[in-house]
């Protein structure tokens, strides 16, 4: 800053002295002039704060005595911003709120605006301040459980700072889109055991919204209005096969889930009639089956009590109650391949199949 005075109208004598004094208490320069005095005495005053009210006041003086001080107050310009700094970022599944800290010292009405980069693809999201000095701001359409940089922007008239947060931050999970490439077929040997095959695919990868903790298959009958089995895999499964009741329409849905259940997909398929009529059975092992077919024909005989047998034979299972129509099953120890019902099996299945309530 400059500041500029005139001499006194009245000398009175052939030296002068003028002190110059900041913010009232505080002496910054003392100039003294003898002989020829200009008119007009100036000087500059440095190391000032930007955007800053300084009071500053000139006394002239000389042997005889002190004048009056002359006092003015003067603003320094509007600078450059300075870095600002984050305070918190609380993130959600769609969007992030960045609080953050105005730089110091300040330098004069800021604007703000915060960039959210995807760090996969560039492309980005951004939201600006309405009003000067507002430290706080909300980023939406983010995608869920998905990796972003961010970067804040100060804005003065003089220039802009930018401020990049030191860490890449993820959103939150939320539910999963739908599985991709469901395919449901069914065993076309009028000989053989009515099997259902189903393969499908995890969801896009943009679309997991998250990490993926299981798959669930459903079998509803469209025949009875019932789920038949509810089937849990681990996540690394993705085929399974089932013995389903012959002469039905079943309809098959699969979903994923995260921290919450995905959309469903569904099909249809038709188990045309077989060389017996197969029972339903919910086994992972060839003598659960055995038990299931005696159970079958004993249904037969005794009208009205196949629901109680099946139940029995449930319950038997899982040493739980069978507390709905499905029957809910957790695969979770298979590497690659889910056999639900294999009525060849041989293996060993001990540890690989738990049934869930």
């Amino acid at each position: 800053m400059t500041v500029c005075w005139e001499k006194p109208c009245f000398l009175n004598s052939d030296a002068i002295f003028y002190n110059m004094t900041l913010d009232e208490d505080t002496p910054y320069i003392m100039i003294s002039r003898s002989g020829a005095i200009p008119g007009t005495e100036c000087t500059n005053i440095t190391n000032l704060l930007p955007y800053t009210n300084y009071t500053i006041s000139v006394a002239a003086s000389n042997q005889y005595g002190k004048a009056d001080t002359v006092i003015i107050v003067k603003q320094t310009d509007i600078a450059v911003p300075n870095q600002p700094r984050f305070s918190c970022i609380v993130e959600h599944a769609t969007m992030m709120i960045v609080e953050w800290k105005p730089p110091y010292p300040y330098t004069g009405p800021t604007n703000y605006t915060v960039t959210v980069r995807d760090i996969e693809n560039s492309e980005t999201k951004d939201c600006q301040t309405l009003v000067y000095n507002q430290t706080r701001c909300s980023v939406y359409g983010l995608e869920e459980y998905w990796q972003y940089e961010v970067t804040i922007t100060a804005h003065t008239e003089r220039g802009t700072t930018q401020y990049k947060h030191p860490h890449i931050i993820q959103t939150k999970q939320s539910a999963p889109g739908p599985v991709t490439y469901l395919r449901v077929n069914h065993e076309k040997a009028h000989e053989k055991p009515r099997l259902v095959f189903i393969t499908f695919s995890p969801p896009v990868f943009r679309e997991r919204n998250g990490v993926i903790k299981a798959y669930y298959v459903k079998c509803y009958d469209t025949r009875t209005h019932r789920d038949i089995h509810l089937v849990k895999l681990n996540n690394n499964l993705t085929e399974l096969k089932m013995i389903v009741p012959d002469q039905v329409l079943l309809n098959i849905s699969v979903f994923a889930e995260t921290v919450a259940n995905g959309t469903e997909v569904y099909q249809t398929v038709f188990i045309p009639e077989g060389e017996t009529n197969t029972p339903l059975v919910s086994s992972v092992s060839s003598l659960p089956l055995v038990f299931a077919v005696i159970g079958w024909t004993l249904a037969v005989v005794l009208a009205g009590t196949t629901v109680f047998y099946k139940r029995q034979w449930h319950s038997q299972q899982s040493n739980t109650p069978v507390s709905s129509n499905a029957n809910i099953i957790e695969l979770s120890g298979a590497n690659d391949r889910s056999d639900y019902i294999n009525t060849g099996a041989t293996e060993d299945t001990d540890g690989h199949y738990e049934s869930v309530k």
